[in-house]
């Protein structure tokens, strides 16, 4: 029996939302909140976020959503 990880399906959910609505590629977003175009596609094949990885996350679209208005 193999490990599957648990897909966060609820952030990359957010995530969709948040590139679509800010005309963003996924890839983008990862390097612009996280200095890592990567972690998006990683996201999708399980990457497990730690707590300070979601932190940073929340605060970035916070900002963006800020900066929007």
């Amino acid at each position: 029996m193999t490990y599957q990880p648990e897909i966060d399906t609820a952030l990359i959910r957010e995530i969709d939302e948040f590139c679509a609505e800010h005309g963003m590629k996924p890839s983008t977003f990862g390097k612009a909140a996280l200095n890592d175009p990567a972690f998006y596609l990683n996201l999708k094949n399980g990457r497990e976020v730690r707590r300070a990885t979601r932190r940073k996350l929340a605060e970035f679209m916070a900002e963006a959503k800020t900066d929007a208005a």
